[in-house]
């Protein structure tokens, strides 16, 4: 059985690579990884313009969508400048974007599958959430539950807060005003007043006399 597979694909895959030598993607000098980026960029065409084969989006809009592929600027060179003018060309472009589009379409139903399969788990997990009642050794007790309150409920203090009476009162006497005769006045004697002696006057004999 594995002999049988190995063969099928080896027959697929020469069939593919004629198919690219016909577009010239083995053509002398043209890098060998250029097919595969072709293929690349033709899968995102076709999920972009959602079109996935004559199959899927039917043959009116195929075949318009095949004209907009043969502008992909990884399609080889001598495809990209004489596929127009060459519907031998435009055949075996037909028979590898075919190609292409149904590995899509598969692509698409595997990650829908595996989609769906991730829902039904995640659904699954909840209802089990949901319907599996609380295990009695954890320890968690439910808010109606006089543990639950004796436990959320802080322990009564055994020191007795003091009575309003041990606080004392300060008397209005132990207040110490200050008495008025702390204060010292300025008397009007403190002053001294200039007296009109203080001052000396210039006499006339100061003056020195003309000779």
């Amino acid at each position: 059985m594995a002999g049988k597979g190995s063969k099928s694909r080896k027959k697929g895959s020469g069939k593919s690579t004629d198919t690219a030598r016909g577009l010239g993607f083995h053509d002398e000098g043209i890098p060998p990884n250029l097919y595969a980026y072709w293929r690349r960029d033709l899968g995102r065409l076709m999920i972009l313009h959602d079109c996935r084969g004559p199959a899927y989006s039917g043959t009116k809009d195929w075949e318009p969508f095949l004209e907009v592929a043969w502008n992909l600027p990884t399609l080889a060179p001598r495809a990209r400048h004489m596929i127009r003018h060459d519907p031998e060309m435009q055949a075996l472009h037909a028979a590898l974007a075919s190609d292409v589009a149904k590995k899509i379409r598969n692509g698409d139903k595997i990650a829908k599958r595996v989609s769906e399969e991730a829902d039904k788990v995640w659904m699954n997990g909840r209802k089990k959430n949901k319907q599996t009642p609380p295990s009695a050794g954890s320890g968690s007790a439910s808010p109606s539950s006089p543990l639950a309150s004796s436990e959320s409920s802080p322990a009564p203090s055994s020191v007795s807060s003091p009575a309003p009476s041990a606080s004392l009162p300060v008397p209005a006497s132990a207040s110490l005003p200050a008495p008025p005769s702390a204060s010292l006045p300025v008397t009007p004697s403190a002053s001294l007043p200039v007296t009109p002696s203080a001052s000396l006057p210039v006499t006339p004999s100061a003056s020195p006399s003309p000779s």
